[in-house]
This record gives C-alpha cells, sequence and structure tokens, in this order.
C-alpha cells in the first residue's frame, strides 16, 4: 500500500511539475498566469494531451541547440516538483503542514524559473505567495502572527539594507526590489530563524556558482544575474531541512 502511494505521489507530482511548466511559459510571453485559462487546464477539459506531448518532446529537444535550455529548465522543474512531493509526504504525512510547505514550495520553483530567464519577479507572484502565506498562518499551519512579523522585516530588511549600501558605496543596485519583496514575504511564512538560515544559503550558493561561472568564462565579473532562483532555493532547503542543518552545526 505504501508503494502504490509512493507512486501515486510521483504522478500527482508530474502533473503538477507539468502545470508549472505551462504557468512559468504563460508568464514569460506576457500572458500572466490565469489559472482558470491556462492551456493545461483547457487540454484536460477538452481530452488533449498537448502539455503532456511537449513534457515528453523536451527529451528530444535536449538535442537541439535552440531548445537545450528550455528543455532542461522544464525537465528540472517537472523532476524538482515530484522530489518535493516525495520529500514533503516522507516528512509531514498527508497533513495541514505538508500541504502548505508544498504550496509554499510549488510557488518559490515557479517564481525562481520566470526569475531566471526574465531577471523579473512579477507583483502579482510575491503577492500570491504573501496572501498564501498570511492564510497559512490563521491556519496555524506555519509559524505565529509575531515569528511571522519578524520573519519578514528580517528578510526584507537585510536584503533593502544590502541595496541602500551598494548605492551609496558603489553607485550600483546590490539587490534587485523585486528580491526584497520576496525575501520579505518569504519570511512571513519561514519566520525568523529559518529566513535567516535560507538567506545565508543562498548566499554560500550564489557565491560558489558565480565563482565557478566566472572561472569558466561563462559570466562577466560586472555582469547583473537574477537572485532569484539563489533565494529561492535557500528558502526551501531551510524549511525543509532546518533541523537537519542546526543538528549538524551542533555537532560540530
Amino acid at each position: 500500500m505504501i508503494k502504490l502511494l509512493y507512486i501515486i505521489i510521483c504522478i500527482l507530482g508530474y502533473f503538477l511539475g507539468v502545470l508549472a511548466n505551462e504557468l512559468i511559459e504563460q508568464e514569460i510571453k506576457g500572458e500572466g498566469i490565469s489559472l482558470p485559462h491556462s492551456q493545461l487546464l483547457k487540454g484536460l477539459i477538452s481530452g488533449g494531451i498537448e502539455p503532456i506531448n511537449r513534457s515528453f518532446l523536451r527529451w528530444k529537444w535536449l538535442y537541439v541547440a535552440d531548445l537545450r535550455k528550455t528543455a532542461i529548465s522544464g525537465i528540472v522543474v517537472e523532476f524538482s516538483v515530484i522530489i518535493t512531493s516525495l520529500l514533503i509526504y516522507i516528512k509531514y504525512g498527508i497533513t495541514g503542514q505538508s500541504f502548505a510547505v508544498f504550496i509554499f514550495i510549488y510557488g518559490l520553483i515557479i517564481i525562481s524559473v520566470i526569475d531566471f530567464y526574465t531577471m523579473l519577479i512579477p507583483n502579482h507572484l510575491n503577492l500570491i505567495l504573501g496572501g498564501i502565506s498570511i492564510l497559512f498562518t490563521i491556519l496555524g499551519w506555519s509559524v505565529s502572527f509575531g515569528q511571522a512579523l519578524l520573519g519578514a522585516f528580517l528578510g526584507g530588511g537585510i536584503l533593502l539594507g544590502i541595496r541602500v549600501l551598494s548605492l551609496l558605496i558603489i553607485k550600483k543596485e546590490g539587490m534587485g526590489i523585486g528580491d526584497i519583496k520576496l525575501a520579505f514575504i518569504c519570511g512571513l511564512y519561514l519566520g525568523p530563524y529559518k529566513i535567516l538560515l535560507g538567506l545565508l544559503i543562498s548566499v554560500y550558493i550564489s557565491g560558489f556558482l558565480l565563482l565557478l561561472l566566472i572561472w569558466l568564462g561563462k559570466i562577466k565579473k560586472n555582469q547583473y544575474i537574477p537572485y532569484g532562483p539563489f533565494l529561492g532555493g535557500g528558502f526551501i532547503i531551510s524549511l525543509v531541512f532546518y533541523e537537519n542543518i542546526m543538528k549538524l552545526f551542533w555537532w560540530l
């Protein structure tokens, strides 16, 4: 029975991954995320399988130079959602908290990929994630109201401070407004401790990857890059593995 449930969760995760790719594609094209009018839902209602076909075609696109980047991105999104579904079920079971964790991570995955392609985090996506975070706090599926407010001000405040100092010292934007809003909103859900750990993890991840890309000659030293994916990755790791990381620190 347990193995069957794992299979069901993987299948559900796959379809949600396909949906995520459809929503991401709409946003990148400038159509906005309009769930009732998405091509995926239209396809499901009419019995069409166009989004599923595109999902399988991505494996062929890996061998087409012009489509390789899009193919890799889509495959990573689908696998990320599947793995997320399994990890959350294993850790939390089927509860309100597990639903909240999944929705939060699902939103971060979508936002991170959109920022990767457009270098913008749309305001309406931040607002949706913020509204969901507040709802989960009301339902008792995340931190208390006090911790939510403290987490929000810490997350947004730290990145706002980085932006202000960058403008004053080096006369450049060290942090985007969308990133600041995202950190503020994620702080509502994560609370003060997890948001701080998430920010720290994002610094280490971005620093390592940037040094590697500069060394490989893929980017220039003064080149702007989207920071949303690093924030999203840091927040997800902090949310899911916070207790494990803290135990490791204490052990060291």
